[in-house]
């Protein structure tokens, strides 16, 4: 097994010393990630099945989202809990009266 690329790593800061600044402006299409007070966390990528989960989850949320107003999205939005603390979920619905965040 090879060595880390240290001149790329050393770019960035250790764990534990993120702020949400540096997590903010890291490119989420490079890999989904997730902040919580300074640490990084890199997301395993999704398998088969966990896919077909979520697209029939998707398919129910939307349907929702039809009903009661709202938008459903898919992965790839980050989602802040309090500060120091965001989520990379798999499926989020907004609210019709949340559509401006």
């Amino acid at each position: 097994m090879g060595e880390p690329v240290w001149a790329l790593a050393r770019r960035f800061p250790c764990q534990g010393d993120w702020s949400e600044e540096d997590y903010l402006t890291f490119p989420c299409e490079q890999s989904r990630m997730e902040f919580e007070d300074g640490f990084i966390e890199v997301l395993p990528v999704a398998t088969d099945t966990h896919q077909a989960i979520l697209d029939l989850l998707m398919e129910i949320l939307r349907a929702y989202a039809r009903k009661v107003g709202g938008r459903a999205r898919s992965a790839g939005l980050r989602v802040r809990l309090r500060a120091g603390r965001f989520r990379e979920p798999d499926l989020v619905f907004l609210a019709k009266e949340h559509l401006h965040l």
